[in-house]
C-alpha cells in the first residue's frame, strides 16, 4: 500500500470543498493491466478500485445537489436520470491534466463538475449530440479507454455501452501526456480520426515503464494527486 502524500485543496463555486490528494487503491500487482484495461472488462475489474467504502462511494443525492448549478438532470428512456452539462460543447476529459499516481495515472479536472463526471459513472451521447453523464457510486482514477500509435497516445470517456466512437478521442504526442492543460497539445480532430484508424487499443493505461520508454515529460511543479470527493 502507498503512504499518503501531501494534499492540494481547491474550492469550487457551488461544489463546496474538494480535496485533491491520494487514495490507496488496495493491492496492485506490478505488470497488471487491470485498471483501465479493455473496454470489455467488467467495471469492477477494470479500474482496480478499493472495496466499497464510505470514503470512495457517493449516493445519487450528492450528485443531484452538487451538479445542479452546472447543468440539468433529465430522464433518459434508456438510462434513467442523467446529467447534461450547461455548455453544449462540453467534452469529458478535455479540460485538465494527467497526474502520476505511482504506476497509475489519474485525471485532475479543471472543471467544477470534474470531481464527479470524470471519476464516477459513465457517459452516453444524446440524439442532439450533447454529452450526458450516467451516475455511478464507485470512484476510479479516470473513467477512460486508451489507444496508441508509435507516436501518439489518446483517451476517450468510457461509454455506458460500447466502445468510444473515433470522434470521441483526444490524441497528443506521447511526450506531452503529463503536460498541464494537455488539451492545448491535442492534434486536430480531423487528423485524430486518422490516428485512431492507424492506432491500436492499449491493453491497459500508460504504465510507468511505457511512459519512460516513450520519453514522457514530467509534469511541471510539485506532485499533485487526486482523491475522491467527500459528500
Amino acid at each position: 500500500m502507498r503512504s499518503w502524500a501531501p494534499l492540494l485543496f481547491a474550492s469550487l463555486a457551488g461544489c463546496g470543498s474538494v480535496e485533491y490528494g491520494t487514495i490507496e487503491y488496495g493491492t496492485y500487482a506490478a505488470g497488471s493491466y487491470a485498471y483501465g484495461a479493455s473496454p470489455y472488462v467488467a467495471p469492477e475489474q477494470a479500474y482496480g478500485v478499493s472495496p466499497p467504502s464510505a470514503e470512495a462511494r457517493l449516493e445519487i443525492e450528492v450528485f443531484l445537489r452538487e451538479l445542479a448549478p452546472y447543468g440539468e438532470w433529465i430522464e433518459d428512456p434508456t438510462y434513467g436520470r442523467v446529467f447534461v452539462p450547461n455548455d453544449p460543447d462540453y467534452r469529458p476529459f478535455r479540460n485538465g491534466q494527467w497526474v502520476e499516481e505511482g504506476e497509475e495515472l489519474a485525471w485532475l479536472s479543471y472543471d467544477a463538475i470534474g470531481w464527479a463526471v470524470c471519476h464516477y459513472g459513465s457517459w452516453t451521447v444524446l440524439e442532439d449530440g450533447r454529452w450526458a453523464w450516467i451516475p455511478g457510486e464507485e470512484w476510479a482514477p479516470a473513467r477512460v479507454d486508451w489507444r496508441e500509435t508509435d507516436e501518439y497516445v489518446g483517451w476517450a470517456p468510457r461509454m455506458v455501452s460500447g466502445y468510444p466512437d473515433p470522434t470521441m478521442w483526444m490524441f497528443v504526442q506521447s511526450t506531452y501526456l503529463l503536460i498541464d492543460h494537455v488539451y492545448t497539445y491535442a492534434i486536430d480532430p480531423g487528423y485524430a480520426q486518422s490516428v485512431y484508424a492507424g492506432g491500436r487499443p492499449m491493453s491497459g493505461f500508460p504504465s510507468r515503464r511505457w511512459r519512460a520508454d516513450r520519453g514522457v515529460r514530467a509534469a511541471r511543479g510539485g506532485a499533485v494527486a487526486v482523491r475522491p470527493h467527500r459528500g
